[in-house]
């Protein structure tokens, strides 16, 4: 090899690592980017056994609900009153009893296969607030 050809090897390298790291910082800055967003950093304890679903206005600890997400998709319905500052609180989610779930179908019509899986609640200064219901349909 010549030495022109040596030095045009050396510069390619050079660029295709500098291009590597690159994508590499993107993908990393990304990565940030959603634990953010979905709220991962402020998750507060929670019991063995439960899931995240972080949703926009409804984060989520699923506790003593099956989780089934490679059947089902999760979705949220958020609390309409819901204040503007709690919108995003991690909120603990148990399984819905019979008459929350005649109230919601009867209220609510979000179509058919829909499986009311959760309420989900927290508390603040010791009063329970509703933040929404999960439901779930079958992915297709």
């Amino acid at each position: 090899m010549t030495e022109k050809t040596c030095e045009g090897l050396v510069k390619m390298w050079k660029w295709l690592k500098r291009g590597i790291l690159a994508v590499l910082v993107i993908f990393i800055g990304y990565e940030v980017y959603v634990y953010f967003k979905a709220g991962y950093h402020r998750v507060p304890e929670r019991p063995i056994g439960s899931f995240l679903l972080p949703f926009g206005e409804v984060r989520a600890i699923m506790i003593d609900v099956e989780d089934v997400r490679p059947e089902r998709r999760y979705f949220a319905y958020p609390a309409m009153d819901l204040p503007e500052w709690y919108q995003g609180a991690w909120s603990v989610c148990r399984p819905v009893t019979d008459p929350e779930r005649q109230e919601f179908e009867a209220d609510l019509d979000p179509g058919p296969g829909v499986r009311w899986e959760a309420v989900c609640e927290f508390e603040a200064d010791g009063e329970t607030v509703f933040a929404g219901i999960v439901f779930s349909v079958p992915r297709t």
